[in-house]
């Protein structure tokens, strides 16, 4: 993070920053907001959830299965079956953080959109519920047709998603 608050300072920008990421970059993102809210307004999170967050939700089907092949060193399933989550709905999450975001979402004041395809993983899907109960200003899209990497099922969409929320906040 702090290199991102040098380059800012390096290069004198003075203007909102608007912050999009995808699944962990997405929780990175939020992380950055919250130590340095100044800089940034708004916040586009695509299949992401908060750092810290911990829900009660299902894995991904085929999770057992790619760590199972990891045990077994078989590297070729592995990777065959992790490129199935991923696009199919991908199972992972961030470990915690030093100030997990999850405790602090009612401190965002600024815009957020939150993206999560229709067919990602159900904790991306219950961590984009959990931010609408627990973020004030959000906004919530689904994409049809879409898994956990929403933004490379359907650019148009999530581009149009994301115009349509800034021409909406004015930014």
């Amino acid at each position: 993070m702090g290199d991102l608050i040098a380059l800012l300072g390096k290069h004198q920008l003075h203007q909102s920053l608007v912050l999009i990421g995808c699944s962990m970059g997405g929780s990175l993102a939020m992380d950055f907001a919250l130590e340095h809210p100044s800089p940034v307004s708004p916040l586009v999170l695509v299949g992401s959830g908060p750092s810290g967050l911990s829900l009660d939700v299902p894995s991904h089907p085929k999770q057992e299965d790619a760590e199972r092949a990891y045990n077994d060193r078989d590297l070729d399933l592995v990777a065959e079956l992790e490129a199935q989550i991923w696009f199919d709905g991908m199972d992972k999450q961030l470990p915690d953080t030093d100030t997990p975001a999850v405790e602090r979402l009612g401190e965002l004041d600024i815009p957020v959109l939150v993206v999560v395809g229709e067919h990602d993983k159900p904790f991306s899907q219950a961590a984009a519920d959990y931010m609408v109960d627990n973020i004030p200003s959000i906004r919530k899209v689904i994409t049809e047709d879409a898994a956990h990497l929403a933004n490379l099922d359907h650019p148009d969409r999530l581009q149009k998603a994301v115009r349509s929320f800034l021409d909406e906040i004015s930014c």
